[in-house]
């Protein structure tokens, strides 16, 4: 049983069903390289985040981007539009480079 739909899930269910379904419900892990520990270290600090009041959100309580670099990465974001919505949300994404 999935307990909450984070828009990160939401996205994939609409990209690939059957992605979705071998990820959240049977739990199946795909093997991660150093790259995409990196983007998962920053999607999931912004995550929390943006989980804080807005009030409480600040560069301070970003947790995590230790790990990281201190260079040869570049965060974007990118705009999922709901279709039907009035608003949607945005994904922050580590680029690392090769």
């Amino acid at each position: 049983m999935i307990k909450n739909l984070s828009p990160s899930r939401a996205s994939q269910f609409k990209t690939c069903p059957k992605q979705f379904k071998f990820a959240n419900v049977d739990k199946l892990k795909e093997p991660t390289n150093e790259v995409q520990a990196k983007g998962t270290t920053v999607h999931q600090a912004l995550e929390d985040l943006f989980d804080l009041p807005k009030e409480e959100r600040s560069i301070e309580k970003l947790h995590n981007l230790e790990v990281l670099p201190s260079k040869g990465f570049t965060v974007s974001c990118f705009p999922v539009k709901i279709r039907g919505a009035s608003a949607g949300w945005t994904r922050a994404v580590a680029i690392i480079n090769s």
